[in-house]
């Protein structure tokens, strides 16, 4: 059963560049019917670290309520994917006004 307003969720995998690199913030915005997610990474400067690829996996909720009906683009960092609203996600007022 899904719940309403419906949440969407992305789900981000890649690769850190090593061993000390680590996301500290994920944030998307909207422009038209696009999120642009960016990933922003922290390493500390002076740090020895193992040279080799940290995969992760990161989930981030994307602010959707009250979007109205309509294909949607998630952009993160140029791999995109799609969802479609069948219908506005907001709240509908039963007794109409």
């Amino acid at each position: 059963q899904e719940s309403w307003p419906l949440q969407v969720n992305a789900v981000l995998k890649g690769s850190l560049p090593d061993g000390c690199t680590e996301i500290y913030r994920v944030e998307s915005r909207l422009e038209q019917s696009r999120f642009i997610v960016t990933i922003y990474t922290q390493r500390e400067k002076e740090a020895f670290c193992t040279q080799a690829l940290v995969p992760f996996e990161e989930v981030h909720a994307l602010n959707v309520y009250g979007l109205p009906a309509g294909t949607y683009t998630v952009d993160a960092d140029g791999v995109t994917a799609e969802f479609v609203f069948e219908r506005d996600n907001a709240i509908q007022n039963p007794g109409g006004g």
